[in-house]
Formats: structure tokens, C-alpha cells, sequence
């Protein structure tokens, strides 16, 4: 299983040149982490890009579901060609990936996966939410996907 998370919100360069989490993205990046855990979903890695806004969506995340450490990767920046990625997903190891990530990245990746002829992406990537793709008979299919309003609604219910 691989899933695709976006950086929660961050904050706007003006106020944080670095770009650390805004405090509504650690609320979002907590409630995704709780609601993976509570769901029993651990991937064995974590990706992301080393940028500060998805290595901190990353470690909240990692730390709320356990037994993972975030690694950075090379080639998940915004701006970067999710082609190499791609080649490097054939080989993914069982028990699942997990890449925290960018725009317009996540969408170019989920694109390249789903269709891989090209054209629009199949999926909308939101901030702090995740989407579950499945390789099944050579392909990759969406499984699920979450925006952060249905986890803090779903974790409300529980």
C-alpha cells in the first residue's frame, strides 16, 4: 500500500521563512496521525522531502502510529519529476509507504500512478489529507482517501 499525504498547513513565508506547521496543520497532522493509528495503518517507511512543513507533518504522524522513523528522500520536492519515484515504487517492500509531500508533486506522482498516459490527475490532494493507492495486477488504484474534516469528524464519533 502506498499513501500519499500532503504537508499539513503551514505557516506563510512572510511569517516563517522556513515554513514550519501553522497550529491549525499540527491540529490536522495530529488527528491524521490518530486516525492512522486508530485504523491500524503503520507503513514500514516514511518519506518525505526534508522540507521543514512535511518533515514536521512526518514526525507527527510517525509518532502518533509508532515504530517508524521519517527519512528524508531525495526527489519529493514541489517542483521535482515524479518519475523516479515511480521506478523506485515497482520495487516497494511489503507493509507499505507512506510519502508526505507537496503540491503540485503529490498530484503529478498519484497521476503518473493511476494514469500513467498522462493527462489531468485522478485525485485531489489536500493539506494534512491522505490518500491510499494499491498496486493490484501491474496497476495502481485509489483504496480510500481522508480530508482532515472527515478524520476529526470520524475520531469525534469514536
Amino acid at each position: 500500500m502506498l499513501y500519499l499525504v500532503q504537508h499539513a498547513e503551514a505557516k506563510n513565508a512572510d511569517e516563517d521563512p522556513k515554513r514550519d506547521l501553522s497550529e491549525i496543520g499540527v491540529a490536522h497532522a495530529q488527528a491524521a496521525g490518530r486516525f492512522l493509528s486508530e485504523s491500524g495503518i503503520r507503513p514500514k517507511q516514511i518519506w518525505h522531502s526534508g522540507k521543514l512543513r512535511a518533515e514536521h507533518t512526518a514526525r507527527i504522524v510517525a509518532e502518533a502510529i509508532g515504530g517508524v522513523a521519517p527519512l528524508t528522500h531525495e526527489g519529493l520536492g514541489p517542483a521535482d519529476d515524479p518519475t523516479g519515484v515511480v521506478s523506485e515504487l515497482v520495487e516497494l517492500e511489503a507493509g507499505g509507504l507512506m510519502i508526505v509531500g507537496h503540491l503540485p508533486y503529490l498530484e503529478r506522482l498519484a497521476a503518473l500512478l493511476l494514469a500513467p498516459s498522462g493527462g489531468r490527475s485522478p485525485v485531489r490532494v489536500r493539506n494534512a489529507g491522505i490518500i491510499a493507492l494499491a498496486r493490484t495486477e501491474g496497476s495502481w488504484v485509489v483504496e480510500w482517501s481522508m480530508s482532515p474534516e472527515l478524520m476529526q469528524k470520524e475520531l469525534r464519533n469514536r
